[in-house]
């Protein structure tokens, strides 16, 4: 009785573990279907691509918290698994990658580990503007030029800085000089966001008890478009400054240059005299808006401007201004330079 007892409890308990075991086994492959769904394409058919910046340092939380909020992958968390499963977390490279929703998060991943980025290296020049950045871009195919324009005049106020930083609607002046890797397939409201993203981070966050750039970044692109020399930006800064404290127009033949049609290499005393809100020979004031995008020499000679009662200056041969106090400083220093360009 006894070993029959037994013998019948020792089968039961062997169907019992394989009844347990099948059930293990079967919701691992119903775990691996759903983990596997995961990780799939979000839209294989979507096949446009998306950009996603990886900054240097950032571990495989935070870059699965950017895939998700890219649409890229469905759950972070998945992705934070799956980028551990694969042994390649700590092979991921910084910088920008043109993705699709078309791709599975393991092809996403052996790119990222792999750096090859689809980007392309673009100089913007400190003083360039709107028109010139367009230009710039569209030459090598990345923008059309009109569209990046209007992009860049019109969609200003629609960015939004966790910092307060709050951009105009004509983002001319904003527009941070910087070499850019820009990833091919970038809108131009991307690009825009790109340049913004820098300005905000080498200037707005160097200042954070700046609210209003207005004025500043006006002065700091007359500065920028002025100086030949670094040393002279800040002095510079200070003339337009006592200019207008002092109720007189600003004469800046920067200005005049934005009014006109087209750029000349040298202005013409008609030159002077056309109707526009940015000719400061004609109006007192600052100009309406900046004339270019500043770089960051010139952005800091505006905010942090000399302290001098100068209130002319006059380009010496070397490049170097010439700065006087009173209209017969600066009279006498023009027929200087005029003498020395003439030897």
């Amino acid at each position: 009785m006894r070993s029959q007892s037994t013998g019948a409890g020792s089968g039961n308990r062997r169907s019992g573990c394989f009844s347990t075991l099948g059930g293990l086994i079967l919701a691992a492959l119903v775990c691996r279907i759903i983990f596997g769904i995961e990780v799939s394409p979000v839209a294989p058919g979507d096949h446009s691509k998306v950009r996603l910046t990886i900054q240097s340092g950032a571990g495989s939380r935070v870059i699965a918290r950017a895939l998700a909020d890219k649409g890229l992958v469905r759950n972070a968390e998945v992705a934070v698994v799956e980028i551990a499963l694969s042994g390649k977390g700590s092979e991921l490279k910084a910088g920008a990658y043109a993705l699709s929703r078309s791709m599975s998060l393991d092809e996403m991943i052996d790119r990222m580990a792999s750096g090859k980025t689809d980007t392309v290296a673009i100089v913007i020049p400190e003083g360039f503007t709107t028109e010139q950045i367009a230009e710039r871009l569209a030459s090598k195919k990345l923008v059309d030029q009109i569209d990046f324009v209007k992009a860049a005049a019109t969609e200003g106020q629609g960015f939004v800085f966790d910092d307060g930083f709050a951009p105009p609607r004509n983002l001319e002046g904003y527009l941070f000089p910087l070499t850019y890797n820009f990833v091919r397939g970038s809108t131009p409201h991307e690009i825009v966001q790109q340049m913004l993203d820098e300005f905000d981070k080498h200037v707005v966050s160097r200042h954070p008890d700046m609210h209003n750039w207005h004025d500043a970044i006006i002065v700091a692109s007359l500065v920028e478009r002025e100086a030949k020399i670094d040393s002279d930006r800040p002095l510079i800064a200070s003339v337009y400054y006592n200019r207008l404290k002092a109720g007189m127009a600003l004469q800046c033949d920067a200005t005049v240059q934005y009014a006109l049609p087209a750029h000349k290499s040298r202005l013409m005393y008609s030159d002077l005299r056309i109707d526009s809100p940015y000719n400061t020979y004609l109006r007192k004031g600052l100009p309406p808006g900046p004339i270019c995008n500043p770089g960051l020499l010139s952005i800091e000679a505006a905010i942090n401007p000399a302290n001098t009662d100068y209130l002319f200056y006059v380009a010496g041969p070397t490049g170097a201004h010439i700065f006087s106090r009173t209209l017969a400083q600066q009279d006498r220093a023009i027929a200087a330079v005029r003498t020395s360009s003439r030897e």
